[in-house]
């Protein structure tokens, strides 16, 4: 799968984000969501824009609803109206321990995120070819 990402991520600077298929989108997306709350949390991931509801159907796509569930519960936890990328930022790093246990079901979770990513992957291998 490290190749498939790398060759992703590749055509996603060549081309825009918003022109990759959907499984090259949900690759990213994952791939992304998954390193930055794994190396730091939601702290981290929310120190870059995101798209939360998108990043929770990306969890949907590769069949791991528990994971899709908790972005779904981070995304209701911010003020109504709070899109601004600072703002939420702020509102993280104000209620740590709050995501601190979101980030520790993630965690929990990462095993279960490479098996439904690889096999998301495997699934959708015409997506995933080499493009250089």
């Amino acid at each position: 799968m490290e190749l498939e990402l790398i060759y992703t991520e590749r055509r996603r600077d060549r081309l825009g984000f918003e022109n990759l298929t959907p499984p090259q989108k949900v690759l990213l997306l994952i791939a992304s969501t998954h390193g930055l709350v794994g190396n730091g949390g939601f702290e981290y991931l929310f120190q870059h824009k995101v798209d939360i509801e998108g990043i929770a159907a990306a969890y949907e796509a590769i069949n791991l609803p528990e994971a899709a569930q908790i972005m779904k519960q981070v995304a209701r936890e911010f003020p109504p109206n709070s899109v601004d990328h600072d703002a939420r930022l702020q509102y993280v790093k104000s209620n740590k321990s709050k995501f601190m246990d979101f980030s520790r079901k993630m965690w929990e979770l990462a095993d279960a995120t490479d098996h439904q990513l690889g096999a998301y992957v495997e699934a959708h291998d015409t997506d995933f070819t080499k493009y250089e």
